[in-house]
């Protein structure tokens, strides 16, 4: 309880602040542009959109990308976790080939995503 209270305290007096002095911002160095150059400004924020069509695809698939890589990495480390954690196991059962074999797959698999 004592952390939430801390958290929105420091959203309130932090970022608030910063996001509206941003607007502001934003809107003020806008209405500069408009009234130096209004027709240079309105093809600037025409291109805005041409902008939007062709970074949403690239933005999915390389989001798509980092979750595989992030659920190949996890799943490597939670393998290579349990043999470390089980190498008496492993060695006491001549498993050792094995897991080598396993790891250099898991290693091809997550250098090629990569």
């Amino acid at each position: 309880m004592t952390n939430d209270t801390g958290i929105i305290k420091n959203l309130i007096t932090e970022h608030l602040t910063g996001f509206i002095t941003g607007i502001i911002s934003v809107i003020g160095a806008i209405g500069v542009l408009f009234y130096l150059d209004w027709p240079l400004t309105l093809v600037m924020f025409s291109i805005i959109p041409v902008a939007i069509l062709i970074l949403l695809p690239i933005g999915k698939k390389m989001a798509d990308i980092s979750r595989g890589l992030q659920a190949e990495t996890a799943s490597f480390s939670a393998g290579l976790t349990g043999v470390l954690s089980e190498i008496r196991l492993v060695k006491a059962s001549n498993a050792e080939d094995i897991e080598w074999e396993r790891g250099k797959k898991g290693l091809k698999i997550y250098i090629h995503m990569v």
